[in-house]
């Protein structure tokens, strides 16, 4: 979904930067950029400059970020240090957006260091998948308030089993946005 977006306000002509959280097995980075070796986490670190470490996708015009080398576990720490508010500055001075791939529900300490970097979140929940206890608690345990979760998408719905649903009808879909 990260991507998806990234890549559509980049083809719709705002300069987009989409970033890899985690180097977690089926992450982003891994689809996107598989030789990377050095990515967001190395930036945090100040270990490494932007310009060195973006991928950028001709075709679509997505520059993308991926997670980096250094163990993820390390990123709560990386994003409390003082050059992490340096790096968001320089991030937003060169991207319109900055769409960040953050895992699925993250422990609590995780997405508090998320916090500091995003301004925003939306939550994407796969049809099945999802406990809807865990997914609570996980938001409430984030404490976003109402201007910064922006709501939730909910991904790979069956939409056979979607029409058993009373009052649910599947059928083409509708524009939301205006």
């Amino acid at each position: 979904m990260a991507a998806n977006l990234a890549q559509f306000l980049a083809k719709a002509g705002s300069r987009t930067l989409l970033v890899d959280w985690t180097s977690s097995p089926g992450s982003v980075s891994q689809q996107l950029a598989p030789g990377a070796t050095l990515g967001f986490l190395d930036l945090l670190a100040g270990t490494a400059k932007i310009d060195e470490l973006v991928w950028s996708d001709p075709e679509t015009g997505v520059h993308f970020l991926p997670a980096g080398s250094r163990p993820s576990r390390v990123i709560t720490t990386l994003v409390s240090s003082p050059n992490a508010q340096d790096v968001r500055s320089e991030l937003l001075r060169q991207y319109e957006y900055v769409i960040f791939d953050i895992p699925a529900l993250s422990p609590v300490v995780e997405m508090h260091a998320a916090t500091q970097m995003v301004d925003a979140f939306v939550l994407v929940v796969a049809w099945g998948r999802a406990d809807p206890d865990s997914t609570v608690g996980a938001l409430t345990d984030a404490e976003l308030d109402d201007r910064r979760f922006l709501g939730a998408v909910l991904n790979e719905v069956d939409l056979k089993q979607h029409q058993l649903y009373p009052g649910n009808r599947v059928g083409r879909p509708s524009a939301a946005l205006t």
